[in-house]
């Protein structure tokens, strides 16, 4: 089962973020999820453990105990 994310963030970065595929990778209340460069949620915050976008596009979440590969949209990736 997700959880509910809220749909806006307004970021307080100390540091700079680094974007791969225009996506950051942020934690908010201890789950991760993607935001773009105007700090809007693109991917929820849902996720227990997340790495940045690779390459082709693809990057590897943890959600339920389980790992596995999303796209740039969130959808499920091979």
């Amino acid at each position: 089962m997700l959880r509910q994310a809220k749909k806006s963030y307004r970021l307080f970065m100390t540091m700079p973020m680094f974007f791969s595929v225009e996506l950051a990778l942020v934690r908010q209340n201890g789950w991760w999820g993607y935001v773009d460069k105007t700090g809007k949620e693109v991917i929820p915050f849902v996720y227990e453990d997340a790495r940045y976008f690779n390459k082709n596009g693809k990057a590897k979440v943890k959600l339920n105990g389980e790992t596995f590969f999303i796209d740039v949209k969130g959808n499920r990736a091979e």
